[in-house]
């Protein structure tokens, strides 16, 4: 048993009103990709918050923009034809700085580039750097729709 499994037991035994379910075992797989959707949750969160605070429209989510493929951006605001792409996990060898997926990001905004759009990246560094820093990378948005 995991030392996390004894210390509930101790707790357990000095309190009978606590009941232990234990839980099938993720495979760290699925623990990984439930930390990585927490993570992308979370920063989502973080950047709607500066979009907010800059008075900016309302965005419309996952945003399906190719008339032929199933691509979707982040965030849209499809009447000025403007992408935002929330781009995490970029210090943990994820998706989007791998190989394949790169080439794949590459082939979307390069179509999206190609049907009038303007994509707007965002690292997890970025969006993390704060007000005034965030207020900065904003700004071509804000001058783009005329605010």
């Amino acid at each position: 048993m995991s030392s996390w499994g004894n210390a509930a037991l101790k707790i357990a035994e000095k309190n009978p009103d606590v009941m232990i379910v234990e839980e099938p075992r993720q495979s760290r797989t699925e623990a990984r990709k439930r930390l990585d959707r927490a993570v992308r949750e979370s920063l989502s969160r973080l950047f709607l918050a500066h979009w907010k605070r800059n008075e900016l429209p309302a965005l419309t989510p996952e945003y399906r923009f190719h008339p032929d493929r199933r691509w979707r951006f982040d965030y849209a605001l499809p009447e000025q034809r403007i992408a935002v792409e929330v781009e995490g996990g970029t210090w943990q060898n994820g998706r989007h700085n791998r190989a394949k997926g790169y080439a794949k990001d590459a082939e979307k905004y390069n179509a999206a580039q190609g049907l009038g759009w303007q994509v707007f990246r965002f690292s997890d560094v970025m969006i993390k750097e704060g007000r005034e820093a965030m207020d900065g990378y904003l700004k071509p948005i804000k001058e783009r729709i005329g605010q």
